[in-house]
């Protein structure tokens, strides 16, 4: 099978966790366990768009829920899977500040 027949790893990783939304979800996750209002305060994001992030996330085995008691409490957090991403957020986060950062100030002058 030559690479051309192969899927390309970067288009399905883009695939599985690309999107405003879900890079944004995991970002916060690293941080730890939050509440679905922790999430929507710190996304500024609309309940619906919320939930549907945080289902297929969810589905993908990359967030988990958790019930906490008492009182009953839901709070989401990263699966082992969802924590390997650390190192992808880091390099995103990187290279922001130095490339998007430098170019909003550049258009600032």
């Amino acid at each position: 099978m030559s690479s051309r027949d192969r899927p390309c790893p970067v288009i399905q990783g883009i695939m599985e966790i690309g999107g405003k939304w879900k890079l944004a979800i995991i970002y916060y996750l690293l941080e730890g366990p939050k509440t679905f209002t922790d999430l929507k305060n710190l996304l500024e994001v609309n309940s619906k768009i919320l939930s549907d992030n945080l289902k297929d996330l969810e589905r993908k085995g990359i967030v988990m829920r958790k019930y906490r008691y008492p009182p009953l409490r839901v709070t989401y957090e990263l699966t082992d899977k969802g924590r390997e991403l650390k190192n992808v957020i880091e390099a995103i986060r990187v290279w922001s500040k130095k490339w998007i950062e430098k170019t909003v100030e550049e258009r600032g002058r």
